[in-house]
């Protein structure tokens, strides 16, 4: 999970409130240091894996995807 911004911190605390393991939670505080980080964990999966991305458009996330595209 690579959450961003300050309502990141939050929904990463709630993640691992539920059990999410924290050495699979990242808190970005920008999209381009998310999109970085999502390119470093990418290059450990192989052809085929899927990634969920789950935003607002006031986050633009659109430019989130357009970098993982690249």
């Amino acid at each position: 999970m690579i959450a961003v911004g300050e309502l990141g911190k939050e929904i990463a605390a709630g993640a691992r409130a539920q059990g999410m393991n924290p050495e699979h939670i990242y808190i970005c505080a920008t999209r381009e240091e998310a999109i970085r980080q999502a390119r470093a964990i990418l290059s450990d999966f192989q052809g085929g894996s899927w990634v969920l991305l789950k935003g607002s458009r006031g986050m633009k996330m659109e430019e989130v995807t357009e970098g993982l595209l690249k």
